[in-house]
Protein backbone atom coordinates (compact mmCIF):
# COMPACT_ATOMS: atom_id res chain seq x y z
CA UNK A 1 0.00 0.00 0.00
CA UNK A 2 2.45 2.38 0.37
CA UNK A 3 4.29 2.11 -2.19
CA UNK A 4 1.60 3.19 -3.73
CA UNK A 5 1.56 5.83 -1.98
CA UNK A 6 4.70 7.10 -2.98
CA UNK A 7 3.49 6.55 -6.51
CA UNK A 8 1.27 8.77 -6.52
CA UNK A 9 2.77 11.37 -4.94
CA UNK A 10 5.47 11.47 -7.29
CA UNK A 11 2.74 11.71 -9.62
CA UNK A 12 1.45 14.88 -7.81
CA UNK A 13 5.28 16.22 -7.52
CA UNK A 14 5.90 15.53 -11.15
CA UNK A 15 2.34 17.66 -11.55
CA UNK A 16 0.79 14.73 -13.88
CA UNK A 17 -1.92 14.43 -11.42
CA UNK A 18 -4.34 17.23 -10.46
CA UNK A 19 -4.59 18.11 -6.75
CA UNK A 20 -7.93 16.91 -6.08
CA UNK A 21 -7.51 13.33 -7.84
CA UNK A 22 -4.07 12.93 -5.66
CA UNK A 23 -5.81 13.88 -2.51
CA UNK A 24 -9.05 12.13 -3.28
CA UNK A 25 -6.59 8.75 -3.96
CA UNK A 26 -4.87 9.68 -1.05
CA UNK A 27 -7.64 9.71 1.33
CA UNK A 28 -9.03 6.68 0.00
CA UNK A 29 -5.84 4.43 0.10
CA UNK A 30 -5.21 5.79 3.46
CA UNK A 31 -8.63 4.66 4.73
CA UNK A 32 -8.72 1.05 2.98
CA UNK A 33 -5.37 1.17 4.43
CA UNK A 34 -6.76 1.58 8.19
CA UNK A 35 -9.83 -0.68 7.64
CA UNK A 36 -7.72 -3.60 6.74
CA UNK A 37 -5.06 -3.48 9.39
CA UNK A 38 -8.46 -3.22 11.72
CA UNK A 39 -10.24 -5.96 10.25
CA UNK A 40 -6.70 -8.02 10.33
CA UNK A 41 -5.94 -7.57 14.03
CA UNK A 42 -9.19 -8.36 14.78
CA UNK A 43 -9.22 -11.53 13.35
CA UNK A 44 -5.79 -12.71 14.84
CA UNK A 45 -7.08 -11.69 18.52
CA UNK A 46 -9.62 -14.11 17.73
CA UNK A 47 -8.02 -16.71 16.38
CA UNK A 48 -5.38 -16.46 19.01
CA UNK A 49 -7.82 -15.88 22.43
CA UNK A 50 -6.45 -18.53 24.23
CA UNK A 51 -3.15 -18.13 23.40
CA UNK A 52 -1.38 -15.27 25.77
CA UNK A 53 2.03 -15.09 24.49
CA UNK A 54 0.80 -14.21 20.77
CA UNK A 55 -1.70 -11.93 22.13
CA UNK A 56 0.50 -10.10 23.93
CA UNK A 57 3.17 -10.51 20.90
CA UNK A 58 1.06 -8.31 18.45
CA UNK A 59 -0.49 -5.88 21.29
CA UNK A 60 3.62 -5.34 21.53
CA UNK A 61 3.83 -5.18 17.84
CA UNK A 62 0.55 -2.78 17.69
CA UNK A 63 2.30 -0.38 20.39
CA UNK A 64 5.85 -0.09 19.06
CA UNK A 65 6.02 1.12 15.89
CA UNK A 66 9.41 2.03 15.59
CA UNK A 67 12.37 -0.07 16.16
CA UNK A 68 14.26 0.37 19.61
CA UNK A 69 17.74 1.81 18.91
CA UNK A 70 20.34 0.78 21.30
CA UNK A 71 23.97 2.90 21.43
CA UNK A 72 26.94 1.36 23.80
CA UNK A 73 28.56 4.02 25.96
CA UNK A 74 32.33 3.94 24.75
CA UNK A 75 33.75 6.08 27.20
CA UNK A 76 32.64 7.73 30.57
CA UNK A 77 33.79 9.87 33.19
CA UNK A 78 35.88 8.71 36.14
CA UNK A 79 35.14 10.09 39.14
CA UNK A 80 37.94 8.39 41.08
CA UNK A 81 40.58 9.06 38.34
CA UNK A 82 39.86 12.90 38.57
CA UNK A 83 37.24 12.95 36.04
CA UNK A 84 39.64 11.80 33.08
CA UNK A 85 38.11 9.83 30.59
CA UNK A 86 38.39 6.21 30.26
CA UNK A 87 37.62 3.84 27.49
CA UNK A 88 37.83 0.65 29.03
CA UNK A 89 34.91 -1.53 28.65
CA UNK A 90 35.49 -3.57 32.49
CA UNK A 91 35.35 0.00 34.20
CA UNK A 92 31.90 1.37 32.29
CA UNK A 93 29.83 -0.72 33.93
CA UNK A 94 31.37 -0.53 37.85
CA UNK A 95 31.58 3.17 37.35
CA UNK A 96 27.70 3.25 36.07
CA UNK A 97 26.91 1.08 39.23
CA UNK A 98 28.96 3.44 41.58
CA UNK A 99 26.86 6.86 40.56
CA UNK A 100 23.08 4.67 40.53
CA UNK A 101 24.05 2.64 43.69
CA UNK A 102 24.87 5.96 45.87
CA UNK A 103 21.84 7.67 44.17
CA UNK A 104 19.42 5.87 47.22
CA UNK A 105 21.76 6.59 49.99
CA UNK A 106 22.01 10.79 49.85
Amino acid sequence: MYGILNKLSILHYNQTLPKLAYTYYRNKITTITRLSKQTYYANYFLVNINNMKKTWQAIHKLLTNCKRKFHSINSLKDPRDNNLVTHKPSRIPNILNENFATIGKS
